[in-house]
């Protein structure tokens, strides 16, 4: 319950359109990855969000990048094939 209360306020400023890829991808093939952990294994800081897929997938990737996550485009997020 801390890790919720602590996401949903961000979760209320993203667009739905946005927020539904978000959703459905990581129940596909995504996660939320913590670069840093408190000597009790918690994240801290900043979450990486990363979806893993065949390289055949790029063109699905390239297309989701440019369209419903395009705001996103500031933070780096970019597509690339995953050997």
């Amino acid at each position: 319950m801390v890790y919720q209360s602590a996401i949903l306020p961000i979760l209320a400023q993203i667009p739905r359109s946005p927020l539904e890829a978000i959703r459905g991808n990581m129940l596909g093939a995504g996660s939320l990855q913590y670069d840093n952990r408190t000597s009790d294994g918690k994240g801290s800081g900043n979450a990486r969000y990363a979806m893993t897929m065949a390289a055949s997938a790029l063109n699905y990737l390239t297309m989701l990048c440019e369209t419903v996550y395009a705001a996103f485009k500031p933070s780096k997020l970019h597509p690339y094939p995953n050997p």
